[in-house]
């Protein structure tokens, strides 16, 4: 593919390159690189001219990869697993876990008493210190892509419309309920007076697939007037009072607690998620994954027991 033998400067590039189609344009991967859009743009070239075709388009129209961008992509991740797997291997010779260990998680589950997430990560890196870990936070649908793309190699999240290309391990549940908060109309009404009516006509907050589960349990589409992306944004639209919105529990306690928010007839607006991790089914799970999975298990298994 390259013109001449593969030099460290190619490497670079590539990885450069990786970036961008991750970042999905030139501005978000120069952010994350932390140089300027030119010296991207300028590496993607020289990338092209090594390899001796374009990779992508990019400008007005958007970016977006060729094919030969698309299978330039996928044999760099090859390439790249294959070096990660090569220190691996080294490291372990000399007794060592090294690597690198990415996952992506799904937002706010950071304070789910049964999932333990900080703890195992505490635990892991304290068992293999020399190990990086990367770490990002995305909606559902993004953390399947980041596995199913392999930019990361274990993705924490919801189970809803796993692809066959995931393989979802159970680890607990969340609850989730429809919440309001004051000056909204519903807010002060007693339990014995909120009619189910009255709930499924005000104005609710869509967020992706919550919306898609609560109109299929109620047969019938959830009235809706404003649209979050994420969870954050839901919260904050709920609280302005306008709205009501469905909310994980854990999530919701802080504010439910000091009196900002209340459920809705939760017996009836009410419905649990499973929470588990993804891995990529065709993809041998590396070194540091695997003693991560393994040191997380065993932190639950504690907590099983307790």
């Amino acid at each position: 593919m390259l013109r001449s033998p593969v030099r460290d400067f190619d490497l670079h590039l590539l990885r450069v390159f990786r970036t961008v189609v991750e970042s999905r344009g030139i501005t978000p991967a120069a952010e994350q690189l932390d140089v300027s859009v030119s010296t991207v743009s300028e590496q993607i070239g020289d990338l092209e001219q090594r390899l001796g075709f374009r990779l992508c388009t990019r400008g007005r129209q958007g970016f977006s990869l060729t094919a030969e961008g698309r299978e330039t992509y996928a044999a760099a991740l090859t390439l790249f697993g294959q070096v990660e797997d090569f220190r691996c291997r080294l490291g372990a010779m000399r007794g060592d876990l090294v690597g690198t260990l990415r996952l992506a998680v799904v937002s706010a589950v950071n304070d789910i008493p049964e999932l333990r997430l900080p703890d195992a990560l505490r635990r892991f890196k304290d068992q293999a210190p020399k190990v990086v870990i990367e770490l990002s936070c995305h909606p559902v649908h993004d953390v399947q892509r980041q596995v199913v793309e392999e930019i990361a190699e274990i993705g924490l999240t919801i189970a809803h419309d796993i692809p066959a290309t995931l393989v979802f391990t159970e680890v607990c549940k969340e609850r989730v309920s429809l919440y309001c908060a004051p000056p909204h109309p519903l807010f002060d009404r007693a339990p014995h007076d909120l009619d189910p009516e009255d709930v499924e006509a005000v104005d609710r907050v869509y967020r992706g697939y919550i919306h898609y589960v609560d109109a299929r349990r109620r047969r019938r589409r959830a009235s809706r007037s404003a649209k979050a992306n994420d969870l954050e944004s839901a919260a904050m639209l709920v609280l302005t009072g306008h709205y009501v919105g469905y909310l994980p529990d854990h999530y919701a306690r802080k504010w439910r607690d000091a009196g900002l928010v209340r459920p809705l007839l939760p017996d009836r607006f009410r419905y649990v998620n499973t929470i588990g991790y993804l891995l990529k089914r065709a993809r041998p799970v590396s070194t540091a994954a695997q003693a991560f999975l393994d040191e997380w298990a065993r932190l639950l298994a504690v907590s099983d027991g307790a």
